[in-house]
């Protein structure tokens, strides 16, 4: 059996990252809070299983120990012995567990719909040129979903596309490692090779030319 497309999206990883913190979303599948809305106060940026953290929603109870009462360990280690009707039941708080990021969507700026995103380039009025998130589909009006306000650039330009294995580092581009004098060298040689070859093809042609007459 092959892989669905699901299997190979899960292998490949997420390249470009729609949502941010900040942004809004509704969520769109899963077992819980389907239908709900909220803002997303964190995003795990695993390549094989991404996922947000809604404010208030996907919300589970975990126990903690009860710090105020010593455990049943350290009660054999310093001696203590607990009275009968005193217990050391567990704490439990309540958390905000990850939603997968398949199962959010953004929400439409007019509609308040959730909607597909595509990212376009908008030339500024100063002439340059910034990229911007814009809502896509049978619910959307095609607007301009903002990034979020406490977003920085610079932040925004990193989380935009993941690094990759075999991508190469910004800084490893830009290195010079050009010598003075190498290239003409090089090219040189390559220069002799390539008449030889050509010479070479030449005497075969006239060769094979010869032994059809």
């Amino acid at each position: 059996m092959g892989l669905t497309r699901a299997m190979r999206k899960a292998l490949a990883g997420y390249k470009r990252w729609n949502i941010f913190t900040g942004d809004t979303v509704q969520v769109i599948g899963g077992r819980r809070d389907v239908g709900r809305q909220g803002k997303v106060v964190d995003v795990v940026r695993d390549k094989t299983n991404p996922g947000v953290i809604i404010e208030g929603l996907n919300i589970v109870k975990r126990a903690v120990p009860n710090q105020e009462v010593p455990n049943r360990r350290e009660r054999r280690k310093k001696g203590i012995v607990l009275p009968p009707d005193e217990k050391n039941p567990p704490k439990f708080v309540t958390v905000e567990q990850p939603i997968h990021y398949s199962n959010v969507a953004l929400l439409d700026p007019v509609t308040k719909q959730p909607c597909r995103v595509k990212w376009m380039s908008v030339e500024e009025d100063d002439g340059s040129v910034s990229r911007v998130r814009v809502s896509m589909g049978k619910q959307a009006t095609r607007s301009i979903i903002e990034l979020p306000p406490d977003m920085e650039e610079e932040e925004v330009k990193s989380k935009l596309l993941s690094k990759g294995p075999l991508d190469t580092e910004a800084a490893d581009v830009f290195a010079r490692t050009y010598v003075e004098g190498e290239i003409p060298d090089v090219c040189q040689r390559l220069d002799v090779r390539v008449r030889k070859l050509a010479e070479r093809r030449a005497q075969q042609a006239a060769a094979q030319a010869d032994g059809a007459q």
